[in-house]
């Protein structure tokens, strides 16, 4: 799974037989909340994107080294709400074959809530907080509920 967020890209490896259980992860840090245009609807400077595809080639470079079979992505916030983050997403589906997910908020909050609790199974009603570069989602174990 590789997570593209606005403050670096990183990638957890799992074998399905196995669960949740991670068998390799690597983080590239990327800032690109930093190379924002100021427009509203806010883009990606060509520098913010020369970063971001830098961090891609090098995480798939790691990805196919280990062999990874099946690579599934997902875009955040800063993907997901700059202007031209989807027409960044498929020139990296051309680039590097990847099929970039942009997520909603409420998904992302739960797939983080996922994660936590597959390395803290023993807090099942704990509350996962997700502070990322542009966006803040919460998750409640105890009530199920999304908070974005």
């Amino acid at each position: 799974v590789v997570d593209l967020g606005s403050n670096g890209a990183k990638f957890r490896v799992y074998e399905p037989a196995q669960g949740l259980t991670i068998l390799a992860a690597a983080r590239v840090e990327t800032e690109i909340g930093k190379y924002r245009k100021a427009d509203v609807p806010w883009q990606f400077t060509p520098a913010g994107l020369d970063k971001l595809n830098q961090a891609c080639t090098e995480l798939d470079a790691q990805l196919r080294a280990l062999q990874v079979q099946r690579v599934v992505v997902v875009a955040t916030s800063a993907i997901r709400e700059a202007a031209n983050g989807a027409e960044w997403a498929a020139t990296l589906t051309a680039r590097l074959g990847w099929v970039v997910n942009i997520i909603p908020g409420v998904l992302e909050a739960q797939l983080s809530a996922a994660g936590m609790l597959s390395e803290h199974p023993d807090y099942p009603h704990a509350l996962c907080v997700d502070q990322g570069g542009g966006s803040l989602e919460m998750y409640s174990g105890l009530t199920q509920q999304v908070f974005t």
